[in-house]
């Protein structure tokens, strides 16, 4: 029995292929940049590729769901699609967890006609243990869910096969002061922000490789069903939450390079309170500056990926102060489509948020902004 209190080994034992390591970096474009800066109305600098092998990719923006996509507020109130026609981006959350099989969502989360990134939260004691007796009826009701999806990109109710997630942040959100304590997913620190419990580390990791194989499993290759890819989201620096120095320890909750995602994700927000209260609050002024933050995030990711060109997307972003707004998200949206970034999904809130706001706080330029995304990005 390993620490995780389960019979299961330290990352599983659902896939078997080996990934290169890869410790090169791709390259930021400059046309990219300087191109969406002009189109709306910024100015650079904007730096000359620093990297090599650049893949330009379309970012497909989006937003998070209900939000701004509910029917429930006034026309003209929500983002996507009146505002900002082709964004199609949807960020969907069910953030109850669930321990059995009948409280499992039945529906893939995520609204009509968008391309959806969804998080659940499965019990990883239940996830993860089977001998569990509740596991084969969780373990169906995942596989349930997961095939729904895929049915709903196939009928057209999806706009695309939607990605999947499990436990979004942990090793940021689930503090042991917090609701979900007992799940075993706190990641405690030592003071300085850093993670000391290795074994909910090794938790999220496990839950991430058991969760792919079973979207393998029933969809993709050998079914009928088009691929429900899955990946996992962080928040906060390599040194704290996929640090490749200490891959069975507590400062690394992504699985490593021999169990591969088919998608990497990263919350990133630039606020007022500047750098020093979290990495993810680093300095986030100008294209080199998101470079420096993204940048050592697809480092990490082409160490576990085993393509040459991986996924990446940012599954939350934005701006506390309006102003700020449409600087980075340029200067994001450029650097994504510089360096296999396939989607943008900002992010809003109507209860008082220290890291965004609603979307009614949102002006003409922001709005014109996430306008030249789609236009420039397809």
């Amino acid at each position: 029995m390993n620490a995780s209190g389960t019979n299961q080994p330290p990352d599983g034992t659902f896939l078997t292929n080996d990934a290169s390591r890869r410790t090169f970096l791709k390259g930021v474009g400059l046309a990219g940049a300087a191109g969406l800066a002009g189109a709306a109305g910024l100015t650079g600098p904007f730096p000359a590729s620093t990297r090599a092998s650049a893949a330009t990719v379309p970012v497909i923006l989006g937003a998070n769901a209900p939000g701004p996509w509910s029917p429930s507020q006034p026309q003209g109130t929500k983002p996507w699609p009146q505002a900002v026609p082709g964004a199609l981006g949807c960020r969907s959350y069910r953030d109850t967890p669930f321990s059995t099989g009948a409280d499992c969502p039945t529906a893939f989360p995520g609204e009509q006609f968008s391309k959806p990134v969804a998080s659940i939260r499965p019990d990883p004691a239940v996830l993860l243990n089977p001998n569990d007796s509740r596991y084969p009826a969780l373990v169906q009701a995942i596989k349930d869910l997961i095939k729904d999806g895929a049915k709903k990109a196939v009928s057209g109710y999806f706009a695309a096969p939607p990605q999947l997630t499990v436990w979004h942040e942990a090793g940021h959100l689930y503090k042991a002061s917090s609701d979900y304590a007992q799940y075993g997913l706190q990641p405690l620190d030592d003071g300085n922000g850093f993670p000391t419990n290795g074994a909910a580390a090794q938790r999220a990791r496990s839950m991430h490789v058991k969760m792919k194989s079973l979207c393998d499993a029933v969809t993709g290759p050998g079914t009928s069903l088009p691929h429900v890819d899955y990946g996992c989201i962080i928040y906060g620096d390599m040194n704290k939450m996929a640090n490749d120095n200490d891959l069975q320890g507590p400062t690394n909750w992504v699985p490593e390079a021999k169990y591969p995602m088919d998608w990497y994700g990263i919350d990133i927000y630039r606020t007022s309170d500047g750098p020093g209260t979290d990495c993810t609050h680093d300095d986030l002024t100008s294209y080199d500056k998101v470079n420096q933050v993204m940048g050592a995030f697809h480092a990490m990711v082409m160490n576990r990926s085993p393509l040459s060109s991986p996924h990446i997307n940012v599954c939350e972003c934005n701006a506390d102060i309006d102003t700020y707004r449409s600087q980075f998200f340029t200067d994001l949206a450029a650097w994504l489509h510089n360096n296999d970034g396939r989607r943008m999904l900002t992010f809003w809130h109507d209860d008082p948020a220290p890291h965004g706001g609603p979307w009614s706080s949102a002006g003409a330029g922001t709005i014109q902004t996430l306008n030249n995304i789609v236009s420039l990005y397809p």
